[in-house]
């Protein structure tokens, strides 16, 4: 089972799995698959970094310096900056780890049958990620 989540929605799809109260082995699961997707946010937050660094102003350090008021960086193009960020926010990560594809099966069945009430944006994350999920579930059963 390979499925596809946009880097921009995998930080808030591990702040939804953190949220969930389990126990034994569902919540062993949880765990690998949240494992899975920090290794991979680790590898965004250094590209992102790399973008940054690629479009600021740089100190004699080669740090990016922030403006005068310091709570924004000082990007030379900032239309390129942001088009860069946006096209690696909007960019797929498949998890096709076998190992994870149990994992995947199990949280998918906790969130389909958890009696929680999602709202607002964990209400968008929880419908995103088991959609992904579905896609692949229904794909599978269509070439068996």
């Amino acid at each position: 089972m390979t499925v596809g989540l946009e880097n921009k929605y995998i930080p808030d799809i591990v702040n939804l799995l953190f949220g969930l109260s389990l126990k034994g082995k569902e919540s062993r699961h949880r765990s690998r698959l949240i494992k899975g997707l920090q290794e991979h946010l680790n590898i965004l937050q250094e590209e992102e970094h790399q973008i940054l660094l690629d479009h600021a102003e740089l100190d004699e350090k080669g740090n990016p310096k922030k403006k005068e008021n310091g709570t924004k960086w000082d990007i030379k193009d900032l239309d390129a900056f942001a088009s860069e960020k946006s096209e690696l926010m909007n960019e797929v990560f498949y998890i096709d780890n076998a190992n994870l594809e149990e994992s995947l099966n199990i949280i998918y069945e906790v969130l389909n049958d958890s009696d929680e009430i999602w709202e607002g944006k964990e209400a968008m994350i929880y419908d995103y990620f088991l959609s992904e999920i579905e896609k692949i579930k229904t794909e599978g059963e269509e070439n068996e």
